[in-house]
């Protein structure tokens, strides 16, 4: 098939993924004829440019000095910002043991090691499940340490940020029971399958098993709210080729509970189609419906983008609510979105749940007043549905 600029770079990008997996140098031919800023741009949108950088360590003279700084700083900073969580991390989980609150780390703060070189793997943030009786001392002390409160009693998750490069989603719960209830409800009593940590009296983990359908079922939540990007397809054959003895009739039952068992089947099969080998031309070999799956996640950007959410919402509300004008359905979900949604912008809902028609009328002379690029970029997109 003959590849455009655009797919060409996509070709280019899972290849050097997959050399940086397999620890395989890059074959010089091929990198030579890459656009490795290009490729630099497409990988920073996927957060994946610290994994790419890997591959390209000893690929400078095939770049401008402009291109190959981006590709070190890219690498250098996931190092810094890995190595800082890190221990940040480990300072608040043993504060969190020293004062009797359960605790787990989630997603990329256990997928990050599995990884071969450190950093390769890029964090934006730390997610840990805890003991929810454990959140205004947990508030208590991030405030102390601090760090400033982002969200905090108005959803599944509190987050708090720091200065240089901090960020903690505490969960209370592994999804929104008004979003995605199949998996709020699976999930409601989560401690129930934790297994207790060695050497540690309130730390837990997932087993293999239940971490594997957590990640199947972050990765579905994102693909159908907004899209997601290649790096849940990494994750997944990462962690998928380093346990390979797991207990599949389990892993399936679970998944046709949650009604996932046909989207991880193909997410799977698509991971180890791009990244099982580095195998320089996999990409131009896919399948139609293969290079429509990539697309979708190439155009997902990290975890999705404003356009896809809409045009998902659209389709929904035609499809699942009955709705026959799906757009109105979108303007009156933005107009007056629903009350748990508003929970998280106006805590005084928390209390006073009788101020929800002023807190929307709030909202929207707020949004006319400070907010009328991002209105107009926004109705720019659900035109284009």
């Amino acid at each position: 098939m003959e590849l455009g600029k655009q797919e060409k770079n996509v070709q280019d990008l899972i290849y050097l993924v997959a050399c940086a997996v397999h620890e395989i140098e890059p074959d010089d031919e091929i990198v030579r004829n890459m656009d490795l800023y290009e490729v630099y741009i497409l990988a920073l949108k996927q957060c994946i440019s610290a994994t790419v950088a890997v591959a390209l360590k000893s690929k400078k003279e095939f770049m401008t000095k402009k291109t190959a700084d981006l590709w070190t700083q890219s690498e250098a900073l996931a190092v810094r910002k890995n190595m800082l969580m890190d221990m940040e991390r480990a300072s608040i989980l043993n504060w969190m043991e020293q004062n009797g609150i359960w605790y787990m780390p989630l997603k990329g703060v256990i997928l990050k090691d599995m990884y071969p070189a450190f950093g390769m793997r890029e964090m934006s943030d730390n997610d840990i499940l805890f003991d929810p009786a454990g959140r205004a001392a947990l508030h208590d002390h991030m405030v102390d340490l601090g760090y400033r409160v982002h969200l905090y009693e108005t959803d599944k998750d509190d987050q708090y940020m720091k200065d240089p490069v901090y960020f903690f989603e505490m969960h209370v719960s592994l999804a929104e029971d008004h979003l995605y209830p199949k998996i709020h409800e699976y999930y409601k009593d989560v401690k129930e399958r934790l297994v207790p940590d060695e050497g540690k009296k309130y730390g837990y983990h997932f087993t293999d098993e239940d971490f594997y359908i957590f990640h199947v079922a972050h990765a579905e939540k994102h693909t159908e709210h907004s899209g997601d990007g290649l790096r849940s397809m990494i994750d997944s054959y990462i962690y998928l080729s380093q346990k390979p003895d797991m207990d599949w009739k389990y892993i399936e039952e679970q998944l046709e509970q949650l009604g996932m068992l046909e989207f991880e089947s193909k997410m799977r099969a698509l991971a180890f189609r791009l990244f099982g080998s580095a195998e320089y031309g996999i990409y131009e070999r896919c399948t139609e419906e293969e290079l429509r799956q990539v697309e979708t996640h190439v155009r997902a950007g990290k975890h999705g983008t404003l356009s896809t959410s809409i045009e998902k919402y659209i389709n929904n509300a035609m499809n699942t609510n009955g709705a026959k004008n799906g757009k109105g359905a979108y303007y009156m979900h933005r107009l007056f979105p629903e009350k748990a949604e508003m929970k998280r912008n106006y805590h005084v809902l928390l209390k006073h749940g009788w101020l929800l028609p002023f807190c929307y009328i709030h909202r929207l002379i707020r949004g006319v007043v400070f907010k009328q690029d991002k209105i107009k970029r926004e109705m720019t997109e659900i035109n284009k549905v």
